[in-house]
């Protein structure tokens, strides 16, 4: 398995690189990783329109995109799209960091909202304080992370420090 990871460089510049996951474990039909530390998670919701101008990351942090895309663009001018469910691990907390839009019109498979497959529409009931739009509102979940990468992949027991 591969996450994405977007870093900066020692110019300020933000990168992207992939980061293979070893599977360590196998059992019940499926396979695991080793266990990678983390903070905490928190649940965002976001307005569809969440495009956002040039941004360092405000923390270190694994995100997975719950029920939409994301196109990001990093310093260097290297664009990907991060897709439902796929995982980035961000670690450009200085420098200019990325350009972010949204994907929009391309369906999920499935909305947490909902329970159902599509993506939530305008015209179902929400909460006056949901952000809402003709696309509907998009969940991301950020899940705080307290090693580097390498660290973490290589099973090290350091804090990194920050």
């Amino acid at each position: 398995m591969r996450i994405h990871n977007r870093y900066t460089d020692a110019s300020g510049q933000s990168h992207f690189r992939d980061i293979d996951v070893e599977w360590v474990e196998e059992r019940r039909g499926s396979k695991l990783s080793k266990r990678l530390p983390a903070t905490g998670i928190i649940f965002r919701e976001t307005q569809a329109e969440h495009d956002v101008d040039w941004h360092p990351a405000p923390r270190r942090q694994y995100i997975i995109n719950l029920d939409a895309g994301v196109k990001i663009t990093a310093s260097d001018g290297e664009s990907r799209v991060i897709g439902v469910g796929e995982v980035i691990l961000v670690e450009d907390t200085t420098g200019k960091g990325p350009l972010v839009a949204t994907c929009r019109g391309q369906d999920p498979a499935f909305d947490l909202r909902t329970g159902r497959i599509g993506r939530h529409q305008a015209s179902e009931p929400h909460s006056a304080s949901e952000p809402h739009s003709a696309f509907g509102p998009s969940l991301v979940a950020l899940v705080g992370a307290c090693r580097s990468p390498a660290a973490a992949f290589r099973g090290e027991n350091r804090l990194r420090p920050g």
